[in-house]
């Protein structure tokens, strides 16, 4: 129901991760992590700002989220699109996230860092 990912240096304590889930309906589109930043992207093309959990703390979708993405994400898009805007491949999936599929991301600086 979610597909989480972390950097390969993180620690995983999975009962704490997935009790937290359990109060999500994966059904729902969901996008779960923590900030690097403390403060919101902007992309030149738009007014709008947007913010991204990083990799480095690990980050959560739901499977509505991901059959969402499906369309931006993939292994030639990803690469491209990342180049194009300049930033990397988290900060991109926030951007599609927040701003094309208007999702808010959760961040929940105590449960991932």
């Amino acid at each position: 129901s979610w597909m989480c990912r972390f950097d390969d240096d993180q620690y995983l304590n999975k009962r704490n991760l997935y009790q937290y889930l359990s109060q999500f309906n994966a059904s729902k589109p969901y996008y779960l992590g923590r900030t690097s930043i403390n403060y919101p992207l902007r992309q030149e093309a738009s007014s709008r700002t947007f913010r991204f959990a990083t990799y480095g703390a690990g980050v959560c979708f739901s499977r509505s989220l991901l059959e969402q993405l499906r369309p931006y994400i993939n292994s030639t898009n990803l690469p491209h699109q990342c180049e194009k805007r300049g930033i990397s491949d988290d900060a991109y999936i926030g951007f599609v996230v927040e701003i094309l599929l208007n999702i808010s991301l959760i961040s929940d600086r105590d449960l991932f860092h």
